[in-house]
């Protein structure tokens, strides 16, 4: 069985489990997770790679009498019984010497604080603390068998029957202890239902049946027929029963017999497994169940809810960069920059080739703007600078307006409440936050002229090194051959041909000559205003990115994080299950715009 696997998954999982569930908001419930982590490090991680040993543990509901099978199984008695209702509070190992070295140094099952048992009436004291798991030696077990007392699976203590799941999850042959109250008990049902679709071994056994009467005898075969069809488990199997002996007697020898004679006393056929073939189905089965519910919990929770938070995030992003920075913010608004453009394209082609490539537009751009300012231009960057900033603010003012007036945000519920109490700290240092995105926008957008006009000159620079201009030589060149051919076909006229036609012909030559004069340089006027929107957006990315690291990541810091530990996680677990998950995956890799941003302004609602 190859597990190269394991020690991968454990690794990738601890370090996502440490990010998340030890943060101080809770995004992931750790109850969702429960399923598969409990058969994976109590079962898989430990025992897969190890030499096979069969656990039986017993298990059962509240007062069906776990220990006192448990000490019958053992003929010692080890762990106290009580007639109080939940009264182990904390699972028993029992096993050999070598097999209770391996617990007590942690290595077989990792979720418990393994220590060695010194009385019994350790099991039941309400002193020590119930994550331990008590070690007892017990000389006549061999090393292939190890044997678990287990607190009541339907404790009115809920840490007992937490308990209880994630050691019989480490078990392998469960011995399912019920009684005539507990039989159809929904909790114990469902809990050894579970245990049979993990593939472990159920061993039904009816305690405290009336002995010496076969009506009793009778009454108890059809009950735990009732529990076997409650569970899932076809007739004809092989069900056990102990009977309800006086007080005093000595029960330690007695045997726990079957329905039928056709099956040995329990203590023989638990024995009559063989244990390595036995390991071996139950870990193929577990290892299937394994993946099953990884899977569910990959698909159905994890995935859910990081594509969520996801689109939340994307939505408030989204709603800066488009329906707050792309509105409020234009750079050197006032100075007429496309037509700073056109004169800088035609200074630097030159007036004479400006000429012959765009004899149409020679008056176009003909001055600059700067030319214009230049006389008072401390005056102009100051009025520039002022408006810069008073945009920023607008900005600002209204991006933290919108998150704080969001109901998006109170449908986070825990998380979302946490979210608000950042927001409101930041709310009241608005005006020392403001003052420090100004300040981080001032070197990326410098309000001297002369750093305009440099801008000005590389756009254009890209103008001239661009394929469209050369496609506007091209259509240049065609049009001075038709605008040549149409002079001649009128002046020197066309043989064959009558004047009026000459006419015709040339003219509609020429025509076309300044169509595809007029086409080219429409084409080539929208390349330049594309490049200066290009331009625009560069610096309004610039504040967008600022006001997001300084709003929106601060304030959803743990969102931000969570996503990225989720996606590194994301990314490992397709690696180590060689994309068994990628269709689940993908949900995170490729949002489409339209799924993950909500269009309607009102999903930001804004209450006056």
């Amino acid at each position: 069985m190859e597990c190269n696997w394991i020690d991968r998954f454990a690794e990738v999982w601890k370090q996502f489990k440490e990010r998340v569930f030890n943060s101080e908001v809770k995004i992931l419930d750790r109850e969702e997770v429960s399923v598969w982590e409990d058969l994976f490090i109590g079962k898989i991680l430990p025992h897969l790679e190890r030499e096979g040993c069969l656990v039986i543990a017993i298990a059962g509901g509240t007062n069906t009498g776990k220990s006192t099978i448990t000490n019958v199984l053992m003929k010692k008695e080890i762990t106290a019984t009580d007639y109080k209702a939940a009264a182990t509070k904390r699972p028993v190992l029992i096993a050999s010497e070598r097999k209770a070295r391996e617990c007590l140094n942690n290595s077989m099952f990792l979720e418990f604080e393994a220590v060695r048992m010194e009385n019994k009436e350790e099991a039941i004291a309400p002193s020590l603390p119930n994550n331990i798991l008590l070690v007892k030696e017990e000389e006549s077990l061999p090393d292939t068998y190890l044997y678990l007392d287990t607190p009541d699976i339907d404790s009115i203590a809920k840490e007992h029957w937490k308990i209880a799941e994630k050691i019989v999850s480490a078990g392998d042959i469960i011995v399912a202890v019920i009684s005539d109250s507990k039989y159809k008990d929904d909790a114990v049902v469902k809990f050894f239902r579970r245990a049979l679709e993990e593939g472990k071994i159920v061993i039904p056994i009816m305690n405290k049946v009336e002995r010496d009467n076969p009506k009793y005898h009778q009454i108890a075969e059809e009950q735990i027929k009732d529990f076997l069809k409650e569970i899932g488990i076809q007739e004809n199997y092989p069900c056990f029963y102990f009977p309800r002996w006086p007080y005093g007697e000595n029960i330690l020898e007695k045997p726990i017999k079957s329905f039928t004679d056709t099956v040995p006393d329990l203590r023989e056929y638990i024995h009559s497994f063989p244990v390595q073939e036995t390991k071996a189905q139950i870990m193929k089965k577990t290892i299937q169940r394994f993946e099953e519910e990884l899977g569910r919990w990959y698909q159905n929770i994890f995935i859910e809810s990081l594509n969520h938070l996801i689109f939340k995030v994307r939505y408030f992003e989204d709603y800066l960069e488009n329906r707050i920075v792309k509105e409020k913010f234009v750079p050197f608004q006032g100075l007429r920059l496309l037509e700073d453009i056109n004169y800088e394209l035609r200074r630097q082609i030159g007036y004479f080739k400006y000429l012959i490539f765009f004899p149409t537009h020679i008056f176009l751009g003909h001055r600059s703007s700067f030319a214009k300012v230049i006389k008072d231009k401390e005056k102009t960057e100051i009025e520039i600078k002022q408006k810069h900033r008073w945009m920023i603010e607008e900005c600002f003012n209204a991006f933290l307006d919108c998150l704080l007036k969001s109901e998006l945000i109170a449908e986070m519920g825990p998380l979302g409440e946490k979210i608000n109490e950042r927001l409101h700290k930041l709310h009241t240092r608005r005006e020392v936050l403001l003052q420090k995105i100004i300040t981080e926008m001032e070197p990326l957008l410098s309000m001297k002229l002369e750093w305009m006009q440099k801008e000005i000159e590389n756009i254009v620079s890209d103008i001239l090194s661009s394929l469209n201009l050369y496609s506007l030589y091209g259509k240049r060149v065609l049009s001075l051959l038709l605008l040549g051919t149409g002079l001649i076909s009128i002046v020197y006229g066309m043989p064959y041909m009558g004047p009026w036609v000459e006419i015709l012909a040339g003219g509609g030559i020429l025509s076309s000559a300044v169509f595809i004069d007029r086409i080219g340089h429409k084409e080539f006027q929208a390349s330049i205003n594309l490049l200066y929107e290009k331009w625009v957006l560069s610096k309004q990315a610039e504040l967008t990115q600022i006001l997001k690291a300084e709003v929106l990541e601060d304030v959803f810091q743990d969102i931000y994080k969570y996503i990225d530990f989720a996606e590194q996680f994301e990314e490992e677990v397709q690696k180590i299950f060689n994309d068994k998950f990628s269709l689940l995956g993908k949900g995170i890799k490729n949002l489409p715009t339209e799924d993950r941003v909500n269009p309607r302004e009102d999903r930001v609602v804004e209450k006056h």
